[in-house]
């Protein structure tokens, strides 16, 4: 039991153990002095022990939400502060769902390295690595909040190592196979576009083809940005799109590639 003492001054102070953090495990002892009566003294007292307890009963309470719920609170404040475009919430937001068959349910105060490795290595026979590495980012970024919020001591994801997976030359041969179109497929494309589509479709996929644009960029082009007589494009926008809160959203943003650059035919 603390005691209020009149210290030399002839103000009166105290010394109080407001026990241990629920998620550190160290003692918090807090000192208050200066008080000019006992009953002063007595309220601030008073005043600490409920705040103690109440902080007690919700630290408890929140290291007991699972991934899944605190996740979604975490990219509401992330959408609210992070000034990124609506398609980078939408990425994280689609990385985020990936996770949930997985560490859904798990609650925060139960991450330890040994699961998420394991989750790792799970998500490594099920995702290319590029999507693999977005979940892996997207999970710390949530946990380094979580620390940041007094709910959980370290975040486990930052000393997880990601799982390497060793491509033989025909596997990487195949990959670059499936990415291009050759020049046969490029002409038979733009044949039948010219055939069958638009001449509005037909303009835009001969300006992506020819000239590199993302799809964003493209569509985001305006006259001013055409110089027609050097056959040149200047990129000043793109269109970015992006789920938040089961809302499509269409912006003009800056493009990725900054200052603007210029590509011409």
């Amino acid at each position: 039991m603390p005691k209020i003492k009149k210290a030399a001054s002839g103000k009166y102070e105290f010394w109080v153990d407001l026990g241990r953090d629920p998620l550190t495990g160290k003692r918090r002892q807090v000192h208050r002095g200066g008080f000019a009566t006992k009953r002063e003294a007595e309220n601030e007292l008073r005043r600490l022990q409920n705040e103690a307890d109440s902080s007690i009963v919700v630290k408890k309470q929140q290291a007991n939400v699972t991934f899944e719920e605190f996740s979604k609170d975490w990219l509401e404040w992330y959408a609210s502060t992070s000034g990124n475009k609506p398609s980078t919430i939408d990425k994280r937001q689609t990385s985020l769902k990936a996770t949930y068959s997985y560490i859904g349910t798990i609650k925060l105060k139960d991450f330890n390295k040994i699961m998420y490795d394991r989750f790792l290595t799970i998500l490594n026979e099920n995702y290319e690595p590029n999507t693999l590495s977005n979940i892996h980012i997207v999970v710390s970024m949530v946990l380094d909040y979580a620390v940041e919020c007094g709910l959980i001591p370290t975040n486990t994801a930052r000393s997880a190592k990601k799982p390497k997976t060793v491509k033989s030359l025909q596997d990487i041969a195949g990959d670059i196979e499936e990415k291009y179109l050759t020049r046969t497929e490029v002409e038979l494309l733009m044949q039948a576009a010219k055939d069958y589509g638009t001449f509005q479709n037909f303009a835009l996929l001969h300006l992506l083809i020819y000239s590199g644009l993302r799809i964003g960029e493209a569509l985001a082009l305006e006259t001013s940005n055409i110089d027609f007589k050097h056959s040149a494009v200047k990129v000043r926008q793109t269109i970015s799109t992006g789920v938040v809160k089961n809302v499509k959203d269409f912006q003009l943003q800056t493009p990725k590639q900054a200052p603007a650059f210029e590509t011409s035919n």
